[in-house]
C-alpha cells in the first residue's frame, strides 16, 4: 500500500495554483468569467514581463511573439516601459504560467533568451515559481540524505542497534513519500478534491507545502518512533522479554 500511495509523488509539480482552484464565487470569480465569456484567457493573470536594452526590445517582442501559446505581447514603447536605456516586454500567455505545460514552455523560453544579446531578465509569477522551486527543492534530496544520516547515527548510539535505526528511517521516509503521493492524487490530479469539495485540479502544489509537511511529519513520527522504543528499551532491561517491551511500549506510548 506504501509503495502504490509513493507511487504518484513522482509527478509532483512544485508552483501556485491555477485561478480554476481558488474561489469558486464572489466578484474576483464573476471578473475572471466575464473575462473567459469575452474571449480574454486567463493567461492574463500571469503575465511574463522581459527586460531587455531599448535597441533590442522590438526584436524580442517579435520573437516571442512567434512562440506557441503566447496571446499577445505589449509594445513596450507605451507608457512607463522604457528608461534608461532598458525596456519592459510584457507578455500575456494563452494560459496560466502556473500549469505544468506552461512551466515548461516558460523554461524553454528562459534559457533561448538567456543567450539573445540584450536581453537582461525574465520576471512575472511563473518566472518566480520556477526560481523558487530550484532553490528551496534542488537540494531536497541532498536534504532528506543528511538528515536520515545524522537521525540513523543518533538513534544507532541511541538503542545500541543498527536495525533499529535503519528500520526507524526507511519507514519514516516511506511515510513521507506517500503522503506526498496522496496530495498529488487529492489535490494535484484533482479527481478526489472535486469529487468531495467541488474543487478542481490545481495543477501543483503550493510551494511552501512539501516543506511544511515534511517538518512535521518526519519530524514528529520520529519522536514517536523515539519515545515507543525507549519504553520497549526500558522494559527490556527490566525483565528480559521481548514481548512484554513490544506490548508494554505500544500500550503505553504508542496509544496516545
Amino acid at each position: 500500500m506504501l509503495i502504490a500511495l509513493m507511487t504518484p509523488a513522482l509527478a509532483m509539480h512544485v508552483g501556485e495554483p491555477n485561478s480554476a482552484a481558488l474561489a469558486q464565487a464572489g466578484t474576483a470569480h464573476d471578473a475572471l468569467a466575464d473575462l473567459e465569456d469575452g474571449g480574454v484567457p486567463a493567461g492574463v493573470l500571469t503575465p511574463i514581463t522581459i527586460l531587455t536594452t531599448d535597441a533590442q526590445a522590438r526584436d524580442v517582442a517579435d520573437w516571442v511573439k512567434g512562440q506557441p501559446a503566447v496571446r499577445a505581447v505589449l509594445d513596450p514603447g507605451a507608457g512607463g516601459n522604457r528608461r534608461d536605456g532598458t525596456a519592459l516586454v510584457t507578455v500575456l500567455p494563452s494560459e496560466e504560467t502556473s500549469t505544468t505545460s506552461w512551466q515548461q514552455t516558460l523554461e524553454q523560453i528562459h534559457a533561448e533568451l538567456a543567450a539573445v544579446p540584450g536581453v537582461l531578465g525574465v520576471a512575472g509569477s511563473g518566472a518566480a515559481a520556477i526560481d523558487f522551486a530550484q532553490d528551496v527543492y534542488g537540494g531536497f534530496p541532498a536534504m532528506l540524505a543528511l538528515i536520515a544520516l545524522v537521525t540513523f547515527l543518533l538513534l544507532a548510539r541511541a538503542f545500541r542497534s543498527w536495525l533499529l535505526p535503519l528500520k526507524a528511517v526507511l519507514l519514516n521516509l516511506a511515510s513521507l513519500a506517500a503522503a506526498y503521493g496522496v496530495m498529488v492524487l487529492i489535490w494535484q490530479v484533482g479527481g478526489i478534491s472535486d469529487a468531495l469539495w467541488g474543487i478542481p485540479a490545481t495543477d501543483a502544489i503550493t510551494m511552501w507545502v512539501p516543506v511544511m509537511v515534511f517538518a512535521f511529519l518526519f519530524g514528529l513520527s520520529m519522536d514517536y518512533e523515539v519515545f515507543i522504543l525507549a519504553r520497549m528499551r526500558d522494559t527490556f532491561d527490566t525483565n528480559g522479554s521481548t514481548q512484554d517491551a513490544v506490548i508494554t511500549g505500544i500500550g503505553r506510548t504508542g496509544r496516545w
